[in-house]
């Protein structure tokens, strides 16, 4: 009997003993993944920045100047292969740049026959990105305090936040780029 007793205690002191090294491994294991995500940064900010506005397909968005890398008047495009939103690329200055259709990235599904082409390029920032844009609204000072900003990446992590005011998207650059740089699209 004491023999079965402790085979018993034993039996259920290894049971014990894997339970906590499996639950070891699970925290590991959940721990890497989470180290393994990329980290995403916001572009909030206090204070007041200045912002340019424009279009693209009548969907109003923003910029900040400091994530501007230039404005050019839409040229000639190389087409290239590459997803339904890659236009190709167009030179500008002494640089190639790699030119977005803003409107099928950011809406995929709409119908786009009825626009008009792009009249200018974005750059953005010091990449070799560029984002087509219908229209160039005004560059203007916002308050940080004006935009409600995103917590959390989700599924836009470029999207920064709402300028109120102007009922209008602010974009995190770097952000963007990076999904540009990996070649997804909104759905992505």
């Amino acid at each position: 009997m004491a023999s079965e007793t402790g085979e018993l205690v034993s039996e259920k002191h290894l049971a014990g003993v894997r339970e906590e090294q499996e639950a070891a491994a699970e925290a590991a294991a959940a721990s890497s993944v989470k180290a393994e995500e990329p980290e995403w940064n916001n572009i909030r900010y206090e204070g007041e920045r200045q912002c340019l506005f424009f279009t693209a397909g009548g969907i109003k968005l923003a910029v900040r100047l400091a994530d501007l890398g230039g404005i050019s008047n839409m040229a000639q495009i190389t087409r290239m292969p590459g997803p339904a939103w890659y236009l190709g690329m167009m030179p500008v200055r002494d640089r190639k740049f790699r030119i977005v259709d803003t409107v099928k990235w950011m809406v995929p599904e709409s119908d786009q026959s009825a626009l008009a082409p792009y009249r200018y390029v974005i750059h953005l920032g010091s990449s070799g990105w560029a984002i087509g844009c219908h229209e160039l609204l005004s560059s203007e000072k916002v308050d940080g305090e004006s935009v409600k900003w995103r917590e959390t990446p989700g599924q836009r992590p470029w999207l920064a936040g709402i300028v109120k005011t102007k009922m209008c998207v602010l974009l995190n650059v770097e952000e963007l780029v990076k999904l540009l740089e990996q070649g997804v699209d909104i759905r992505s």
